[in-house]
Formats: C-alpha cells, structure tokens, sequence
C-alpha cells in the first residue's frame, strides 16, 4: 500500500516506521524532561549553614541542566523505554497496513489472472482468425483459377476476331481477283 501525503509518497513499510520513531521519541523526551527537573530541583537545594559563601564549587564548568544525549532511532534502550500505549499503537497501525498490503495483493493477483484469461482469450480469436483466413485463401483459390482461365479466354476471343478481319480482308481480296479474272477473260475471247 502506498498513502501519499501532502510532500510525498511513503510505503506501509516506511510510514510503520515514521509512526514507531516519533512515538518513541516523545517517550524518550518526556523521560529526559523529568530526569532534567529533578536533577535541577537536587541542584538547587539550599546550601548547608555552615557552608561557606566564597567557597568555589569542585567543578565550576559544571551546567545547571544536564546535557541532553543526542537521539538515537537505533537504540534500544528508546525502544525498550517507550510506552505501551505507543507500541501498541504502531503494531495496530502496522497490522491495519498489513492488512491493507495483503488486500491490494489480493487485488494485484485478481487482476493478473484476469490478464491472463484475456491472453487466452486473445490467443484463441488470433487462432480462429487465422483458421477463417486460410479457409477465405481456399475459398479464393478456385476464383483465382476462373479469373486466370477468363483472361485466357478474352486472349482467345481477341484472336478469333483478328482472325475474322483478317479472313474478311481474304474473301475481299478474293472478290477482286474473280472480277479481274473474269474481266481478263472476256478479253481474251473477244
């Protein structure tokens, strides 16, 4: 699960730790607060009667306040001191955002089988267009050799009329010589 925030996007992974580090840290201040007052409160207690005035403090570098340690997300003494409100806290929020991851997982997978059916689904058409294809290249077949044997046909027609002409141009000619014989013989016999 992602949660996206007004900077950002975190993981369930990086907001169960966010969570757990600020719980713990405000645990770990509210102890150093304490151990800070009391040791103010010890510090500032009067001095004995007979104590003198003038006299210097063993350590005059010594603060009022203690120095406070610098916080430590890997300690395990933070972790160990925090309180039971706030670890329960974050375990519920990390087992809510388990529980959240696990959904999404769930949905994640509902959608690759989905994907997956769709493939198969997609595989089958692409195989019976195929199957539909080589059925129109058969079909297409005979009418592919009718086409070839028309265009013979129209060659042959095409010839059969050239020779027509042709044979018409022959009996013209024909014609013309029976005259001119007929002409050349009625010269000769007068």
């Amino acid at each position: 699960m992602i949660v996206k925030f007004g900077i950002g996007i975190l993981t369930a992974t990086q907001l169960t730790t966010n969570l757990f580090l600020i719980f713990t840290s405000q645990a770990q201040h509210t102890q150093w607060s304490t151990t800070a007052k009391n040791t103010d409160l010890r510090e500032r207690q009067p001095t004995p009667r007979n104590a003198s005035p003038n006299r210097a403090s063993p350590n005059p570098r010594r603060r009022a306040y203690p120095r406070r340690r610098q916080l430590s997300y890997t300690n395990a003494v933070t972790v160990t001191k925090a309180p039971a409100s706030a670890v329960n806290l974050v375990t519920a929020g990390a087992a809510a955002l388990q529980g959240e991851l696990d959904a999404e997982k769930g949905k994640i997978a509902g959608l690759k089988r989905k994907v997956r059916e769709l493939g198969e689904e997609n595989t089958s058409l692409s195989k019976s267009n195929t199957k539909k294809d080589e059925d129109l290249a058969d079909a297409l077949r005979p009418i592919t050799g009718l086409n070839v044997k028309a265009e013979a046909g129209k060659k042959a027609l095409a010839d059969l009329n050239t020779s027509r002409a042709r044979c018409r141009e022959l009996e013209a000619d024909l014609k013309d010589l029976k005259k001119r014989m007929k002409d050349a013989k009625a010269l000769l016999d007068s």
